[in-house]
This record gives structure tokens, C-alpha cells and sequence, in this order.
């Protein structure tokens, strides 16, 4: 599915030193496609900086999708969920919450690939 509360959650990430979290197959997708932003970074070190823009897109796009279908109730009003429960909810909060701990992560990392390609 689109949003994250949409489906039902299908592993359990932790951020490293952190908290655990409920991920759903829309999570791991993103995490997937971040994935390859990193191996692309690593690959081309001197697009770094663009791979960082990239991957904040990807989740503020997430993120975005996250509210409006779920939280704005727009699933329901594209008859992907015939009604947004509290589980729902308590996904899509789990799947934003993954991202706003990992995010800071992503952004050290990419920092640290673009710092080393000016060198």
C-alpha cells in the first residue's frame, strides 16, 4: 500500500543505540530505495550532497503521504481503508517516528561522503 498505516506491519527495526520500531512493507520499500541512494553515494562520492537532497525528499515525500492518507484521511477517501482505526494510527506514528531517529543517521553519513569527496 501507499500509506504506512495502511498495511499490516511486517518487521521490527531498531535504531542503532535506540528505540524499536513497527515497520510496514511501505517502510522497508523506502528503506530499500535509501539503500540504493547509499550504494549510488558510495559508488559517486562526488554527488553526495545531491543524494542527501534526494533521500530528504524521499522522506519528507513519506512523510507527507504518511498524513495526508492516513492522518488527513485521505486512504479513506481513495477507498484504500474503509476507515482509519487506531492501529492505523499507531503504524503510521511507528513509521514516522523510524524515520524522524534514523533521519539524523542518514544525514551524518552522507555528510561524511560529501566532506571526504571535497577533500
Amino acid at each position: 500500500g501507499a500509506a504506512a498505516g495502511d498495511e499490516t506491519p511486517q518487521a521490527h527495526l531498531q535504531v542503532p543505540g535506540g528505540d524499536h520500531f513497527t515497520a510496514t512493507n511501505s517502510l522497508l520499500l523506502l528503506l530499500q530505495m535509501l539503500a540504493e541512494y547509499d550504494w549510488f553515494a558510495r559508488r559517486f562520492p562526488m554527488l553526495a550532497r545531491d543524494v542527501l537532497l534526494r533521500t530528504q525528499d524521499a522522506v519528507k515525500l513519506f512523510d507527507g503521504q504518511c498524513t495526508s492518507l492516513v492522518l488527513g484521511g485521505g486512504a479513506v477517501d481513495q477507498g484504500i481503508l474503509p476507515s482509519v482505526t487506531p492501529k492505523h494510527l499507531a503504524v503510521a506514528a511507528q513509521s514516522v517516528a523510524f524515520l524522524a531517529a534514523f533521519t539524523p543517521l542518514l544525514q551524518r553519513r552522507f555528510g561524511r561522503l560529501a566532506n571526504a569527496q571535497a577533500m
